[in-house]
């Protein structure tokens, strides 16, 4: 063997290596897919957000008081933008 370099696995050690990346790959895979899972659910929430500013109307919403109040068109347009870039973030 030449100074430097790795002696070879036993056959223990290299079952648990593959054993090791296997679970390792699993876990990234299913991070991944509750990653994309979250992305789809927020990029559905933006879009029903700008439908639901788009549609016209009164648009209400509760204070911290809990008592309720109605957007002026300035405030849905601020809205709405707002919405709009929350779908341009998450609906890529």
């Amino acid at each position: 063997m030449t100074p430097g370099a790795k002696p070879a696995l036993t056959p223990e050690q290299a079952y648990q290596k593959r054993q090791k990346d296997r679970a390792e790959a699993d876990k990234k895979a299913a991070d991944d897919a509750a990653d994309a899972q979250r992305k789809q659910q927020a990029c559905e929430q933006a879009r029903m957000q700008v439908i639901r500013f788009e549609a016209g109307g009164r648009i209400a919403g509760v204070d911290s008081k809990g008592e309720r109040y109605f957007l002026d068109d300035n405030q849905i347009a601020q809205e709405k933008a707002k919405a709009q870039a929350s779908v341009n973030e998450w609906c890529k």
